[in-house]
Protein backbone atom coordinates (compact mmCIF):
# COMPACT_ATOMS: atom_id res chain seq x y z
CA UNK A 1 0.00 0.00 0.00
CA UNK A 2 1.48 3.35 -1.10
CA UNK A 3 1.81 6.49 1.62
CA UNK A 4 -0.89 8.24 -0.44
CA UNK A 5 -3.61 5.58 0.38
CA UNK A 6 -2.50 5.16 3.52
CA UNK A 7 -3.29 8.34 5.01
CA UNK A 8 -5.84 8.71 7.96
CA UNK A 9 -9.56 10.16 6.34
CA UNK A 10 -8.34 13.26 8.67
CA UNK A 11 -5.13 13.55 6.66
CA UNK A 12 -6.73 12.97 3.06
CA UNK A 13 -9.59 15.80 4.65
CA UNK A 14 -6.39 18.41 4.95
CA UNK A 15 -5.75 18.00 1.49
CA UNK A 16 -9.02 18.36 0.52
CA UNK A 17 -8.85 21.52 1.93
CA UNK A 18 -5.73 22.05 0.06
CA UNK A 19 -7.42 21.72 -3.19
CA UNK A 20 -6.37 18.08 -4.24
CA UNK A 21 -8.85 15.87 -5.60
CA UNK A 22 -7.32 12.88 -5.47
CA UNK A 23 -7.71 12.69 -1.82
CA UNK A 24 -11.31 13.31 -1.76
CA UNK A 25 -10.97 10.03 -4.46
CA UNK A 26 -9.59 8.28 -1.93
CA UNK A 27 -12.35 9.44 0.30
CA UNK A 28 -15.20 8.19 -2.16
CA UNK A 29 -13.41 4.47 -2.65
CA UNK A 30 -13.03 4.36 1.24
CA UNK A 31 -16.68 5.45 1.94
CA UNK A 32 -18.54 5.58 -0.88
CA UNK A 33 -20.57 2.26 -0.45
CA UNK A 34 -21.26 2.99 3.08
CA UNK A 35 -22.74 6.44 2.38
CA UNK A 36 -24.60 4.43 -1.08
CA UNK A 37 -26.05 1.84 1.59
CA UNK A 38 -27.05 4.76 4.10
CA UNK A 39 -28.54 7.19 1.47
CA UNK A 40 -30.41 4.19 0.33
CA UNK A 41 -31.78 2.95 3.16
CA UNK A 42 -33.17 6.35 3.96
CA UNK A 43 -34.46 7.57 0.37
CA UNK A 44 -35.52 3.32 -0.62
CA UNK A 45 -34.19 4.74 -4.42
CA UNK A 46 -30.68 3.92 -6.17
CA UNK A 47 -30.85 7.03 -8.08
CA UNK A 48 -31.96 9.66 -5.63
CA UNK A 49 -29.46 7.86 -2.94
CA UNK A 50 -26.82 8.33 -5.63
CA UNK A 51 -27.63 12.23 -6.33
CA UNK A 52 -27.72 12.51 -2.32
CA UNK A 53 -23.68 10.95 -2.07
CA UNK A 54 -22.73 12.95 -4.80
CA UNK A 55 -23.75 15.86 -2.85
CA UNK A 56 -22.71 14.68 0.28
CA UNK A 57 -18.68 14.65 -1.45
CA UNK A 58 -19.36 17.99 -3.23
CA UNK A 59 -20.21 19.31 0.33
CA UNK A 60 -16.94 17.91 1.55
CA UNK A 61 -15.37 19.65 -1.73
CA UNK A 62 -16.78 23.02 -1.12
CA UNK A 63 -16.59 23.08 3.14
CA UNK A 64 -14.11 20.61 3.89
CA UNK A 65 -12.71 23.45 6.33
CA UNK A 66 -15.97 22.55 8.69
CA UNK A 67 -14.73 19.54 9.51
CA UNK A 68 -14.11 19.63 12.99
CA UNK A 69 -11.63 16.91 14.35
CA UNK A 70 -12.47 17.53 18.41
CA UNK A 71 -16.75 16.60 17.92
CA UNK A 72 -15.21 13.25 15.86
CA UNK A 73 -13.89 11.38 13.14
CA UNK A 74 -14.11 11.61 9.44
CA UNK A 75 -16.00 8.99 8.73
CA UNK A 76 -18.68 10.20 10.94
CA UNK A 77 -19.09 13.54 10.00
CA UNK A 78 -19.06 12.38 5.86
CA UNK A 79 -22.14 9.93 7.00
CA UNK A 80 -24.02 12.89 8.58
CA UNK A 81 -23.32 14.60 5.76
CA UNK A 82 -25.00 12.30 3.72
CA UNK A 83 -27.82 11.78 5.88
CA UNK A 84 -29.06 15.36 5.56
CA UNK A 85 -28.60 14.98 1.99
CA UNK A 86 -30.40 11.61 1.87
CA UNK A 87 -33.03 13.47 4.10
CA UNK A 88 -33.23 16.48 2.29
CA UNK A 89 -33.78 13.98 -1.06
CA UNK A 90 -36.58 12.53 0.79
CA UNK A 91 -38.51 15.43 2.25
CA UNK A 92 -38.45 17.10 -1.53
CA UNK A 93 -39.81 13.99 -3.32
CA UNK A 94 -42.15 14.03 -0.90
CA UNK A 95 -43.72 17.19 -1.10
CA UNK A 96 -42.94 16.62 -4.72
CA UNK A 97 -45.88 13.62 -4.55
CA UNK A 98 -47.92 15.93 -2.54
CA UNK A 99 -47.82 18.41 -4.55
CA UNK A 100 -49.04 16.34 -7.69
CA UNK A 101 -51.60 14.49 -5.86
CA UNK A 102 -53.23 17.68 -4.41
CA UNK A 103 -56.30 18.69 -6.19
CA UNK A 104 -56.33 21.87 -8.34
CA UNK A 105 -57.78 24.70 -5.97
CA UNK A 106 -60.63 26.92 -8.10
CA UNK A 107 -60.10 29.74 -9.09
CA UNK A 108 -61.77 32.69 -7.24
CA UNK A 109 -64.76 34.19 -8.00
CA UNK A 110 -64.24 37.17 -9.88
CA UNK A 111 -66.25 39.02 -6.80
CA UNK A 112 -63.68 37.72 -4.32
CA UNK A 113 -60.55 38.94 -6.83
CA UNK A 114 -62.51 42.44 -6.97
CA UNK A 115 -63.44 42.75 -2.54
CA UNK A 116 -59.80 42.10 -2.20
CA UNK A 117 -58.54 44.51 -4.84
CA UNK A 118 -60.62 47.19 -2.89
CA UNK A 119 -59.62 46.23 0.92
CA UNK A 120 -55.95 46.44 -0.93
CA UNK A 121 -56.49 50.15 -2.35
CA UNK A 122 -58.72 51.33 0.94
CA UNK A 123 -55.23 49.69 3.21
CA UNK A 124 -52.59 51.88 0.97
CA UNK A 125 -55.28 54.79 0.93
CA UNK A 126 -55.40 54.37 5.04
CA UNK A 127 -51.45 54.33 5.46
CA UNK A 128 -50.68 57.51 2.77
CA UNK A 129 -52.48 59.48 5.44
CA UNK A 130 -50.17 58.28 8.22
CA UNK A 131 -46.62 59.95 9.26
CA UNK A 132 -43.86 58.62 7.63
CA UNK A 133 -42.57 57.23 11.21
CA UNK A 134 -45.87 55.20 11.82
CA UNK A 135 -45.86 53.45 8.30
CA UNK A 136 -42.36 52.35 8.73
CA UNK A 137 -43.56 50.83 12.16
CA UNK A 138 -46.31 49.23 10.52
CA UNK A 139 -44.00 47.81 8.16
CA UNK A 140 -41.80 46.22 10.50
CA UNK A 141 -44.34 45.16 11.92
CA UNK A 142 -45.22 42.83 9.40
Amino acid sequence: MSRRSASTDEELLVRVAAGDDGALALLYDRHGAAAFALARRIVGDALVAEDAVQEAFLAVWRDVRRFDPGRGCARTWLLVLVQRRALDALRRERRRRRDVDAPPRPAPAAADVAWAALQRERVRAALAVLPAARRELLALAS
